[in-house]
This record gives structure tokens, C-alpha cells and sequence, in this order.
């Protein structure tokens, strides 16, 4: 069991109808979902959630949104937050990791050049795991900084530029499977961009990788960071840096899981814990005394605060495994109607099996339904994988999809 789901919000119990003396009624569960691994490797979960909650949560009321005066770095007043501390007695031992070594792709100095500097990381902060030589689809390990390049991201709204913002929205509608679901140390291969858009998954690293390409490509100053968060425990993100005219320096936090991002100094950032940063040109060991996101100083320059691995006796290895250009295929038009055709039927006879058990059987379908700007938008990006103009789902579109009563 990958996910242990606790209920977070009261269970809503709202009764439909009566029929003699029994009541037929309709329960609303709202649970936060912990991985299981998650507690398996950290023997512990403690941190500030950010909770996904539905648009109109039943029985209970928003505040108004930002107000005026707040810091900019908080979260918007809508977003629901809970702390928790949770852990496992007694404490599960995981399995010894795997050590044999893998048959490298790079040649041998290098590869000693890169288990050395580990060692030495290892040294100085035992506890912060670093990435210099992963393994690839092939099985072989190759150095890390072979998996970033500028890659061009898909037209995501016509006519309009593409923003940060889509394409974060956009990595992370694809699903995210762990490399492997058992305990760490164990074969974690790290996939390039082309094969995870074939495959439709990807793990924390592959798909920041992806976010990470295509920032570059918008011009971005970007990072892949390796860290721990919450709640999804040693975690990839993706870091930038933005420089205003008054010569001002901010960084933001990119989550390629949830396509949110947050201020570093952000308290209900999801990253607890910086072990590394990564690019193309470089990887660098937070060695700061700090390791808290919102304490860590991030300027790579600084050697005493970050030890990079290439310098001037050995430079990272050139020639990315990355494909030079990402082809995008424009989804159907004869796949959208069959699925707006099997969600359309889906619906009606759900709707119309549950509607013989209340008092009014009498009901009529309402079949001018607009699914394009209701459901196709975000279950069509899912199922079939649609790049489609990103909308919100109105509350005016979802009630075309009730069934109406019949007067009289």
C-alpha cells in the first residue's frame, strides 16, 4: 500500500430522500494522502501541509482573499493548511541499500573524479544525500548534468505566449510514480524528457527535470534542487533566480508534483531540507550549517556555502543524452468526441440509475452540455493526454450536467 489517506475535514452526511422509514443519504469524504514510503524512510513525518480542497467545499466558508498590506511571500488566504507530527512504533528498518555498482557510460576518471567527491560530501554532511552518476533507461549510469538542456515546451494556449506558470501546470498533470516503490538504494533510473512524455509518468527527479528544461528554454535561471520535503520526502524541485532593477535577487521554489510555486522564504514552503543543486554546467553540495530552505543562502559562488564537483582539473562532461527537440502531436478531434461521447453516457446513466431512487422519478437529461469548456479541459489532459487551454471548471458549466425534474 503506497498511500495511507487520513480523513481531514468532518465526514458531511446529507440526507436526499426518505422511502418509509429508511433515509437514502450521501456521504463527502475529504482525506490528506501520506505516502507510506515516505514514513518508511524517514521514520517520521512532521511539517505544514498545504491540502488540494475542492473549489466549494460544503459546510464551511472561505476568508477573503489577500488583504492588503500582507507580505508578498505568503500564501493566498484560499489555501488550507494543516501540522502534523506523525511516526511509526516501532520504527521499521528498511533494507540494506544496494551497493553493487552499475557498468558507467562515462569514462573512468571521471566516474572516480565523481565517487570521490561523494566520499568527501559524505564526510562533511552525512546525512545529505547527493546525485553525480544516476542510471538510465539503458542500465548503464551516466553523470547527471547529461540530463539538462533547453528543450522547447508544447503551445499550450494559441496565440498567447507560454508562461512559467502553464508549463509547471503542465508537468504536473502527468502522473508521478516513484522510481522504485520499495526502499532506497535500489535501481532509481532517471528517465529523459522524450520518454516520460511517451510514457505518461515519471518520477520527482524525471519530472523536474522536465520542468527544469523547459524553464530554461523560457529563459529562465534555473536549478534542479535535491531535497526532503513534505509530504513527499526526498523530493526534486526546481529552483530560479529573478533579479529586479534594483539589482534585487529572489528565488522561487517550482513543485513539479503540484505545479505551485513558493517564495524560499516561504513558511509553508514544501522544502524542508536543500541537500543539493544541479544543472548543466555543474553540481553543487549544500554545505551550510543551514539546511532549511528558507535559512539557505544560494549563491553557488560562494565556496564555503556550496562545493561544486567540476572545476578547473576536471570540467563536467559535454553532450547531453537530452533529444535536441520535443515533437508534440496535436490530439484528435475524433479522440476528444469519443471520450466527451463515453463521459456524456457515463454520466447520464449514473445520474439516471440514482434518480429512480429518489421521490421524483420523472427526469430528463439535459444533453447541451459544453464538455470542451467543463470536464475535456482537465480529465481530457489525463486520459488523453490533450494539450488544451487551461480553465477552471465554473460552477455555471458543472450545473449543465444535472438532471432536471420534470414539471408536473
Amino acid at each position: 500500500m503506497e498511500v495511507r489517506r487520513i480523513s481531514v475535514f468532518p465526514l458531511e452526511l446529507f440526507v436526499m430522500s426518505h422511502i418509509g422509514r429508511q433515509k437514502l443519504a450521501c456521504c463527502l469524504h475529504h482525506f490528506l494522502s501520506l505516502g507510506l514510503r515516505t514514513r518508511s524512510k524517514a521514520g517520521k513525518i512532521e511539517g505544514t501541509f498545504r491540502l488540494s480542497s475542492p473549489p466549494v467545499l460544503l459546510g464551511y466558508e472561505r476568508e477573503q482573499l489577500r488583504k492588503m498590506g500582507d507580505p508578498p511571500n505568503l500564501p493566498p488566504r484560499d489555501a488550507t493548511f494543516i501540522t502534523l507530527f506523525l511516526t511509526v512504533l516501532p520504527t521499521l528498518n528498511p533494507p540494506q541499500p544496494f551497493e553493487d555498482r552499475l557498468a558507467s557510460s562515462e569514462p573512468s576518471y571521471l566516474e572516480k573524479h565523481l565517487t570521490t567527491w561523494e566520499q568527501d560530501v559524505t564526510r562533511l554532511v552525512p546525512h545529505r544525500k547527493m546525485k553525480t552518476l544516476v542510471c538510465d533507461i539503458s542500465g548503464k549510469t551516466v553523470c547527471v548534468t547529461r540530463f539538462f538542456r533547453s528543450l522547447n515546451p508544447p503551445v499550450l494556449v494559441d496565440d498567447q505566449p507560454t508562461t512559467p506558470e502553464m508549463v509547471a501546470r503542465y508537468v504536473s498533470m502527468i502522473p508521478q510514480i516513484p522510481g522504485t516503490t520499495l526502499f532506497p538504494g535500489l535501481f532509481d533510473v532517471w528517465l529523459t524528457s522524450d520518454q516520460v512524455l511517451r510514457l505518461l509518468s515519471g518520477d520527482s527527479e524525471d519530472l523536474a527535470v522536465l520542468l527544469y528544461c523547459y524553464l530554461l528554454h523560457l529563459g529562465e535561471k534555473a536549478w534542479v534542487m535535491l531535497g526532503h520535503g513534505v509530504p513527499y520526502g526526498p523530493s526534486a524541485y526546481v529552483l530560479t533566480r529573478h533579479e529586479n532593477n534594483q539589482r534585487l535577487v529572489t528565488y522561487q521554489l517550482w513543485d513539479p508534483a503540484t505545479g505551485h510555486n513558493f517564495d524560499v522564504r516561504d513558511n509553508f514552503c514544501p522544502l524542508q531540507k536543500v541537500y543539493c543543486l544541479m544543472n548543466d554546467e555543474n553540481i553543487w553540495a549544500n554545505v551550510q550549517s543551514e539546511e532549511e530552505a528558507r535559512h539557505t543562502r544560494f549563491d553557488v559562488v560562494r565556496r564555503s556555502d556550496w562545493l561544486p564537483v567540476f572545476g578547473r582539473n576536471v570540467g563536467a562532461p559535454t553532450g547531453s543524452i537530452q533529444p535536441a527537440v520535443l515533437e508534440y502531436t496535436h490530439t484528435s478531434s475524433s479522440s476528444c468526441q469519443v471520450l466527451q461521447d463515453n463521459l456524456e453516457k457515463h454520466l447520464r446513466d449514473s445520474l439516471m440509475k440514482w434518480r429512480k431512487t429518489s421521490r421524483s422519478t420523472a427526469a430528463v437529461w439535459y444533453s447541451d452540455i459544453t464538455f470542451e469548456r467543463a470536464l475535456i479541459t482537465d480529465l481530457g489532459e489525463r486520459l488523453v493526454g490533450a494539450q488544451c487551454t487551461f480553465k477552471q471548471v465554473g460552477l455555471g458549466a458543472l450545473s449543465k450536467i444535472m438532471v432536471l425534474p420534470c414539471s408536473g
